[in-house]
């Protein structure tokens, strides 16, 4: 399996705009951790845990998330935090997370993590998300 991804192979498996990838990148939403582009005419290499942040993202801003909680969102899934919650046994199978961007910690249930935060919060079903990014990755390669 192919683990490197340009910025228009990236949009078109996750069958967005390639400028809403460039638009997530200037306000501080994703970043690609293989390689950034540094300059004209470079380009930037996005690994497949990106491409489950983009689509991460991109499923919260349809969801009408502010600006400030989607870079908070960008700051809490960047390595190490993103694999280690996706890849590990006993992982969260949801992110929780308030209005100010602070993540639920612990191996508590859903309901213990919702409950331990103040006020209203958002419950991101991350096993989901990503399976649905492989979904999308198989159907690109057919």
């Amino acid at each position: 399996m192919r683990h490197e991804y340009t910025t228009p192979q990236a949009a078109e498996i996750l069958g967005i705009p390639m400028r809403k990838i460039l638009s997530y990148i200037e306000r501080g939403y994703v970043r690609p951790s293989i390689l950034d582009a540094e300059g004209h005419g470079s380009r930037r290499l996005w690994s497949l845990w990106d491409l489950d942040k983009i689509h991460l993202v991109r499923r919260c801003e349809q969801l009408g998330l502010s600006v400030a909680l989607l870079r908070s969102l960008g700051k809490l899934l960047t390595p190490p935090l993103w694999p280690d919650i996706i890849m590990s046994r006993d992982s969260p199978r949801y992110l929780v997370i308030d209005q100010r961007g602070e993540r639920a910690t612990g191996q508590d249930s859903l309901e213990k993590q919702v409950d331990s935060m103040a006020g209203p919060c958002l419950v991101i079903p991350l096993r989901l998300m990503v399976h649905e990014v492989r979904e999308m990755l198989w159907r690109a390669k057919r």
